[in-house]
């Protein structure tokens, strides 16, 4: 009897412990990324609410929601005296005034706003304005590329995009100040073509390069719209693309250059290892390569805002979350931060949300660092920092502090559709 009513006596006080909330309170100076002690306490400083988050082992501050402040209710004014008032006069009736017709409301344009860590994840809106506007002014140049575009087609093919000579001009000047190949490979093949398109790879990147990456390519006739790039055993880009029987799945990022641009990022970033050749696929986290090129290749195949909006719509709303990510809440983003920073142990998240949830995460950063921060971040690595150091090179802040601040960023764009 003695246990069973310790055990009452435990199971009650647990239970008022559990329904007492977790509380705002003021506190002293909290920094984004800084350790906090409860998750999702809440803590006031400098007219915002900050919450306690999960990051990895870490709990640690959010970047904070802006208080909101009461907006006073407006005490009416009478006008004349009530009819029947003591002393009162009827109010004379107003004659009626024409009603103007309504001029119609202009849609805003964005405005440009600055961007940091401090401020991204209450302005997320204005990512898409911000990077869009640095891309024109980065493009705004003299820079002429002279890039060679060697197209080869496989004798049972027919490419949806039969010229990409403009796409890799384009993905030249993006990677303008960079070093970069002259001149790059471009093959396109079908299913009937497989073998043929891993001997052209083989006598050009070597045959270790087309074993691999034909392993993981065009698998039948209707499922054959990979793409995979690399460099020549001379040094020269080489990208080859499947197209499915008919057209291929690709056939719209095709078309338009981006998956042709996607394809060069990788090659470009293999190029800052020059004169070693090594595994540069290892060197960043997957999101951070795959979330680069499809960032770049987003880009350099709009001609203007409208349609790089249409494109990022698009790659938001692409995967619904599965049962292997569960959803897009930031705890859940900073679990696929660390699931591919694993390397070489396979994450058991899948693959195919490196080209959306990898790619936002760099928009965002491009959106704080600029347009050629993240090959900044890359040529670091190739000079042989960590990613981590890297990234506090480049952008200023320990990764620790700034994942939680972008799984934010990331979560609040996507669970406006998958909430």
């Amino acid at each position: 009897m003695v246990i069973k009513g310790t055990f009452f006596k435990g199971l009650l006080i647990a239970l008022s412990l559990a329904l007492i909330p977790v509380a705002a309170t003021s506190a002293q100076k909290i920094t984004p990324g800084s350790a906090c002690k409860t998750v999702n306490q809440k803590a006031t400083y400098s007219n915002k609410t900050y919450t306690c988050i999960k990051s990895g082992k870490k709990l640690v501050w959010n970047s904070g929601v802006a208080v909101k402040k009461p907006t006073p209710t407006p005490t009416p004014t009478a006008i004349g005296d009530p009819v029947g008032a003591v002393g009162g006069t009827p109010t004379p009736t107003p004659t009626p005034m024409p009603t103007p017709t309504p001029t119609p409301t202009p849609t805003p344009t964005p405005t440009l706003r600055d961007l940091t860590f401090s401020n991204i994840a209450e302005n997320v809106d204005a990512i898409a304005f911000n990077v869009f506007s640095k891309y024109q002014t980065h493009m705004a140049t003299n820079y002429q590329g002279s890039i060679k575009v060697n197209t080869i087609i496989g004798p049972n093919t027919v490419p949806v995009n039969k010229n990409s000579a403009s796409a890799y001009q384009i993905a030249s000047k993006i990677f303008q100040n960079f070093k970069q190949p002259d001149e790059v490979f471009a093959i396109y093949y079908t299913f009937a073509d497989k073998e043929w398109a891993k001997n052209q790879v083989a006598m050009r990147a070597g045959q270790n390069i087309a074993d691999f990456q034909f392993g993981y390519s065009c698998f039948s006739a209707s499922r054959c719209w990979d793409a995979s790039a690399s460099i020549t055993l001379d040094w020269k880009a080489i990208a080859h693309f499947g197209a499915s029987d008919p057209g291929g799945s690709i056939a719209g990022a095709e078309l338009t250059g981006e998956i042709q641009i996607h394809e060069f990022t990788h090659s470009v970033s293999f190029f800052q290892l020059k004169p070693v050749r090594g595994n540069y696929y290892n060197l960043t986290p997957d999101w951070y390569g795959e979330g680069h090129a499809s960032f770049t290749g987003k880009l350099g195949a709009s001609t203007s805002f409208a349609e790089y909006t249409a494109l990022r719509n698009e790659a938001i709303r692409r995967n619904r979350p599965g049962s292997d990510i569960q959803n897009y809440r930031p705890e859940s983003i900073l679990r696929f931060y660390e699931s591919f920073s694993k390397a070489p142990e396979v994450s058991a998240i899948s693959r195919y949300y490196l080209y959306t949830l990898g790619w936002s995460t760099i928009e965002a950063l491009a959106a704080i660092g600029g347009i050629d921060s993240p090959m900044n971040l890359f040529v670091e690595t190739a000079n042989g920092l960590t990613f981590k150091a890297a990234f506090k090179k480049t952008y200023g802040i320990e990764w620790e502090s700034a994942a939680p601040i972008l799984a934010e960023v990331v979560s609040k764009q996507y669970r406006a559709y998958y909430p």
